[in-house]
């Protein structure tokens, strides 16, 4: 049994997180209060916290974006993406319809595929196709990879204000 310095109470050691500083190897609150601590952390410096984790994903996404190739390439990643897609595909099938539709429509010439239609240029990666409503799966506009997804985190916004 140990007291936490925070709450008080006196709890069994697998209560505690490890702390190699400490005599008894274990953190002096227990794991509960640790929680509380962090959460009322993050919500006061949310902004801040935000800016690290931005910070570290600039730092590190060349390295990162060569760890999840290569793990791509494995057994084990290439099972974790066949199950992500199919997962998708359940939960969202109007976006597999409309993703089907276009591709057929690509091949068959109904359709054509043009530059990125994003004012500014600045383009990076391969022209898609972004739906702006999958009910209507021929209406699409192109752009690139990275105005793609500048795209798709604009229509979660409108959704979101529009309360979808």
């Amino acid at each position: 049994m140990k007291n936490c310095n925070c709450c008080k109470k006196s709890l069994g050691l697998d209560c505690f997180g490890k702390n190699n500083h400490s005599k008894d190897k274990l953190n002096y609150i227990c794991l509960e209060c640790g929680r509380k601590k962090k959460r009322e952390y993050y919500s006061k410096n949310i902004e801040l916290e935000r800016l690290k984790g931005l910070d570290f994903y600039y730092k590190n996404h060349a390295e990162n974006l060569k760890k999840c190739k290569e793990y791509r390439k494995t057994k084990a990643g290439l099972d974790s993406y066949c199950r992500a897609s199919k997962k998708a595909r359940l939960l969202y099938p109007e976006k597999n319809i409309a993703r089907k539709m276009v591709y057929s429509s690509l091949r068959t010439g109904k359709i054509l595929k043009y530059d990125c239609s994003y004012p500014t240029g600045n383009c990076r990666g391969r022209v898609e196709a972004h739906h702006w409503d999958y009910s209507k799966p021929l209406d699409v506009v192109w752009f690139c990879s990275k105005h793609h997804g500048l795209a798709d985190r604009v229509k979660k916004l409108i959704d979101l204000k529009n309360g979808k």
